[in-house]
């Protein structure tokens, strides 16, 4: 166990509560959102609904689990509010079906190598959106099949000044 010194400052109760979440898994990440610089919001500027809605996150969490050949992958989202969470969920939903509608066309398709379509149909197939209260929560199990496809995607991609492909 750690012992902070008396002059270590408390952290604060509703990110501990945050890190609490999440401690227990092999892999997590906490991260404040509610003191983001205006600038982070900036290529939101065109749709104010969707610039609130993104404001509206107070702290995301990641927490990454093994098990056997996948690991599970969660990222929750704390709202502001519980029409925030609904709305965010339903977004993002609504997002995962146009992929699919887009996927579904042969003209995408043919711009895609067969790793990028194997990987973004597990993507889209894998990935599971709910909302409690104010939780939003991506649920995504990764396979070999995607991390298989995945890897071999960097060589095929363009690279543009300042995108950063591993």
């Amino acid at each position: 166990m750690l012992w902070a010194s008396p002059h270590t400052p408390r952290r604060d109760p509703i990110f501990q509560a945050r890190i609490d979440r999440v401690a227990g898994a092999p892999l997590f990440a906490v991260i404040r959102t509610d003191r983001l610089p205006d600038g982070f919001y900036a290529s939101l500027r065109n749709s104010s609904e969707i610039e609130d809605l993104a404001r509206s996150v107070r702290g995301l969490t990641l927490g990454g689990q093994p098990g056997g050949d996948i690991l599970r992958v969660v990222l929750d989202g704390e709202t502001t509010s519980m029409t925030n969470a609904l709305e965010i969920a339903t977004l993002l939903d609504i997002s995962r079906m146009g992929a699919v509608m887009a996927l579904s066309e042969p003209k995408t398709r043919a711009q895609m190598t067969k790793e990028q379509e194997t990987f973004l149909d597990a993507l889209i197939g894998q990935l599971k959106i709910t909302h409690q209260d104010r939780w939003v929560r991506l649920r995504l199990d990764i396979t070999p099949e995607m991390l298989g496809a995945a890897t071999s995607l960097p060589s095929r991609l363009p690279r543009h000044p300042g995108q950063l492909i591993n």
